[in-house]
């Protein structure tokens, strides 16, 4: 962690230096800044406050570390290090794939009684499901976030450990026919009766749903789990993310969540061309996003990485490219129209609805449920040595607008935090 303090200090240090270079030359030239030098000492600010950032969790960490009296243990997973108060290597599982191996080989073992119990309370009935113990809860959330599409930059609500799939409502202004939810403002003479106006409010109910993916391993991978522990946790994992992305993305809302893509709050921008992406489809994605009181970090672009060729050869009516690279080592991504853009394998593919969307993903909201639980079986693919794992969870998610928002001058005009570009054909339409 010190050489990445080092490694911060020195990218802030000299971004701080070209900053101050192209203030100085402005100073000595007596002339205001060009577009060139406005976009990149944007960047250079930008930059300086993602390394303060990092430094200041870094920090952070340190001084929780420092101020821990518990022992540290280091769990095979990426280095990742897990604490505990009362660590017993009779009790208490070293790996994630150490608990999958026992699942499959060992069921009977001492260690997979409580595992099997809370598999009960969160309402699993069915003999034979595994809940993941509770010394890796930490770890599969923090693992969930980082390669997650949507979890680091959503709202995510944790399980209630007491009822974890007990139906959620949550109270919220109903802005489907005015921006302020009905409430209206007028003036008034003096010693006059005030009109009355009256808000709208609505409930958004979230309902955890089971979700499954399937893991499938063979019999001698899961023997040397303490070789193989990485890649048997990245597979457990892959699995579980990659099915919620999906849903995340193109969930229909019926018995399971609302996709972002499906959502009938999010704005469909049709394409001027099939299989092309233009410079005025993401200015026109730009013009429908709802911002208001936005914090613009929060807003980012979402897309697949197939679009990257077409991306890297858009240019504005100037002839300059709008694809800007930034030092992505430095944890500066790569911007379009001066937002960030994530390239992602899960978007559909190039000229598809939802292959790039733009939004401020703090307006979706994951509501947790019970899970991970784990089920097994040896008898599906027994003629080929594999064992397969069944993965289930609970989870709900959708946008916190059920409709996209009119706007205040224009009630026709309509805008919303999520925007994607359509298919090719609502564009011929």
């Amino acid at each position: 962690m010190k050489k990445r303090l080092q490694e911060l200090g020195i990218l802030r240090d000299a971004a701080i230096k070209r900053m101050r270079e192209i203030i100085e030359s402005l100073g000595r030239e007596q002339r205001t800044a060009t577009d060139i030098e406005d976009v990149e000492y944007d960047r250079l600010e930008k930059g300086c406050e993602q390394c303060d950032k990092e430094i200041q969790r870094i920090n952070n960490l340190l001084g929780i570390e420092a101020r821990a009296n518990t022992p540290v243990r280091n769990v095979p997973f990426g280095g990742t290090a897990v604490h505990t108060n009362n660590w017993d290597d009779t009790k208490d599982f070293r790996s994630v794939a150490e608990f999958l191996k026992c699942v499959r080989m060992n069921p009977h073992d001492d260690r997979l009684q409580e595992s099997q119990a809370r598999s009960q309370v969160m309402g699993d009935k069915t003999l034979g499901g595994f809940a993941v113990p509770e010394i890796f809860l930490d770890e599969v959330e923090l693992v969930r976030t980082q390669a997650s599409m949507f979890r680091g930059d959503c709202r995510v609500l944790p399980a209630d450990p007491e009822h974890p799939d007990a139906t959620l409502n949550i109270p919220a202004l109903d802005q489907s026919e005015s921006m302020f939810g009905g409430v209206e403002v007028k003036g008034s003479k003096e010693a006059t009766k005030i009109d009355k106006t009256q808000f709208k409010l609505r409930q958004i109910k979230f309902t955890p749903f089971k979700i499954a993916a399937l893991l499938v391993t063979s019999n001698e991978l899961l023997e040397n789990w303490k070789k193989c522990a990485q890649l048997i946790t990245e597979l457990f994992y892959g699995a579980l993310i990659s099915k919620e992305d999906a849903l995340f993305l193109k969930g229909t809302g019926t018995d399971e969540p609302t996709g972002i893509i499906t959502s009938p709050a999010t704005i469909p921008v049709k394409r001027k061309a099939a299989q092309k992406i233009d410079v005025r489809d993401l200015i026109a994605m730009e013009a429908a996003l709802y911002t208001m009181g936005f914090k613009p970090e929060t807003i980012k672009w979402k897309i697949s990485r197939t679009c990257l060729p077409e991306l890297r050869t858009l240019k504005d009516d100037n002839g300059r490219f709008i694809w800007m690279d930034n030092n992505i080592a430095a944890g500066m991504p790569p911007q379009l129209l001066g937002m960030p853009v994530e390239l992602t394998v899960r978007n559909p593919p190039l000229g598809t609805k939802g292959d790039v969307i733009l939004g401020n993903f703090q307006h979706y909201l994951i509501d947790d449920g019970s899970g991970p639980i784990i089920q097994v079986s040896d008898q599906f693919m027994f003629d080929e040595d594999m064992t397969v794992f069944r993965i289930k969870e609970r989870v709900d998610a959708k946008p916190l607008l059920v409709k996209p928002l009119p706007l205040e001058a224009d009630p026709t005009y309509k805008l919303s935090p999520f925007v994607c570009l359509d298919d090719p054909a609502a564009a011929e339409k």
